[in-house]
């Protein structure tokens, strides 16, 4: 996997069964946080920083830039090739369509597309949070697996370690 991630100042918080696309970039010296079954499609860009450019001390823009968090709901699901601006929120279960800008804030449940995003329909709001409720996430479950798997190994492993001791 190609993940060009940026952690200067701040922090990027991953939660659980996330998945990160090819060649994605995260430039979180903002701040960015990604909900638990977030999916981001190959070459997306997540930007957390803005440089001022009303006064600069210099062309084209100033050193100095403003921190402006990104965060991303749960079950999230950001197509190939879109761009996160500065400072939004994007809700749980929306939908981001390929190659979408994203400026504004997405409300939970929207699918979005296009430059700038617009809301294209809403997804049942209902449905959403039963699948929230329920910890229905893509990829949740192969997470399980893998940790019980890991636990598993875990476990013989050290029983194999106590008996080697009794022997």
């Amino acid at each position: 996997m190609d993940l060009h991630i940026q952690l200067s100042g701040r922090e990027i918080y991953v939660d659980d069964a996330v998945y990160i696309g090819p060649h994605c970039r995260l430039y979180g010296k903002g701040g960015i946080w990604i909900g638990a079954g977030t999916i981001f499609g190959p070459e997306v860009t997540v930007l957390s920083v803005m440089p001022s450019y009303e006064d600069p001390a210099s062309l084209p823009f100033d050193t100095e830039v403003e921190p402006m968090p990104v965060r991303i709901g749960k079950g999230v699901w950001i197509g190939y090739g879109a761009t996160l601006c500065p400072g939004i929120h994007v809700g749980e279960g929306a939908v981001i369509g390929m190659g979408a800008v994203v400026t504004e804030d997405v409300p939970s449940g929207a699918v979005v597309g296009g430059n700038p995003a617009r809301v294209l329909r809403m997804r049942d709001p209902e449905i959403i949070r039963s699948l929230l409720r329920e910890d229905k996430l893509f990829g949740r479950d192969r997470a399980r697996m893998l940790r019980r798997r890991r636990m598993g190994l875990e476990e013989i492993e050290q029983g194999e370690r106590e008996k080697a001791k009794v022997e």
